[in-house]
């Protein structure tokens, strides 16, 4: 979704609201495709000081397997994001500042870069979880997709 920002350039204070809703469930993240539902992303953009502030929230419902113990979970996420709006870069190393395209922002680009940048490298259950559960290895009824570790596990 385009948001144009050209009501705002020049008019200091004033804002302009936006709301989006992305569906991402082709995107890969981690090796998983863990946007199984819609990603919203609220906000607003104000003209402060002369200078474009875009700030906002994305927020969803993860789907993903423990990198532990394989289990499947969901996990809301909700990540607040604050951005400068400038139609050219002073300094390239600037995180906090987007790129605007012929006054046009890009709030699904800003959503998903946001979102990637700020997500768990190592997605976890639960912080405290043990990994694969170790009767798993000696037990006859484990979950036949892992029959092969178990041969692997046992012939070790």
């Amino acid at each position: 979704m385009l948001l144009r920002v050209t009501p705002l350039i020049g008019q200091e204070g004033a804002s302009l609201p936006f709301s989006a809703s992305f569906d991402w469930r082709d995107v890969e993240i981690n090796r998983q495709y863990p946007l199984t539902q819609p990603v919203a992303f609220e906000g607003r953009v104000r003209n402060a000081a002369g200078m474009l502030l875009l700030t906002g929230t994305v927020a969803t419902v993860l789907h993903w397997e423990c990198d532990r113990c394989a289990d499947v979970f969901d996990r809301l996420y909700s990540h607040d994001i604050e951005l400068m709006l400038a139609d050219q870069l002073t300094d390239e190393e600037n995180d906090e500042i987007y790129l605007l395209k012929d006054d046009l922002a890009d709030l699904s680009e800003i959503a998903l870069t946001s979102m990637l940048l700020n997500m768990e490298m190592k997605v976890l259950c639960d912080p405290d979880c043990e990994g694969l559960d170790p009767s798993f290895y000696h037990s006859g009824g484990a979950d036949p997709r892992w029959e092969t570790l178990k041969r692997l596990m046992i012939n070790d």
